[in-house]
């Protein structure tokens, strides 16, 4: 699982469930991912993982709504949901 936290920023990125079983090159696979990310604006590179892994080998997971106005607050009832589709996508 891959998660970012971009705090206080006005936006969100979704956790990500990478389905990858060889890990020997994973120190330059995460690399590649860390600038992907940056490289696009913080958000997955979704181009490079398919050839890193394979086309749906890699799964974004949507994070829980926050509460209006509080981009941090999420209500804690909501995590279970999230907990949820995290359990069901591994």
């Amino acid at each position: 699982l891959l998660e970012i936290d971009v705090t206080g920023l006005n936006k969100w990125i979704s956790t990500k469930c990478i389905r990858e079983v060889d890990t020997r090159n994973w120190k330059e696979q995460f690399s590649r991912i860390k600038k992907g990310v940056v490289t696009k604006s913080l958000r997955w590179p979704t181009q490079e993982m398919d050839t890193m892994f394979g086309f749906k080998k890699h799964i974004g997971i949507s994070h829980p709504t926050s509460i209006e106005g509080h981009n941090t607050r999420i209500p804690t009832e909501l995590i279970s949901d999230w907990a949820g589709r995290v359990a069901e996508k591994l």
